[in-house]
């Protein structure tokens, strides 16, 4: 969808931009970070995860993560800049799903450590 001149120029200083790097980031880059560990743990410290903990651990994760990331796709496809003075009030519920996604994650990342 970036590959044209107009919408290049159209998404170039959007929050698609934005929410396609992360979201390529975050599920592509993190997510194989987090399965490795989950692989690798009991070999380094040689004890066992239970698998169904960690199965939860990364559903968590990956729906914090679309909760995150997905709604920016359509801040940006509806024109709202990188960065802005003032945020419209129609973008709100966008702006706490967003924020819902943060919570999500940070509740698997507790997840995670205990």
């Amino acid at each position: 969808a970036v590959v044209s001149t107009q919408s290049t120029f159209f998404f170039h200083d959007s929050y698609y931009v934005v929410a396609h790097f992360h979201y390529v980031l975050s599920l592509g880059a993190v997510v194989g970070v987090l399965l490795s560990f989950f692989f690798l743990f009991r070999f380094y410290y040689l004890v066992e995860i239970s698998y169904t903990y960690t199965t939860v651990i990364f559903f968590i994760f990956f729906t914090g993560s679309n909760l995150l990331f997905f709604p920016l796709h359509f801040l940006g496809l509806w024109g709202l800049p990188r960065h802005y003075l003032l945020f419209d009030l129609h973008y709100y519920v966008f702006g706490l799903t967003s924020v819902l996604g943060i919570l999500i994650i940070l509740i698997s990342v507790f997840l995670l450590c205990f």
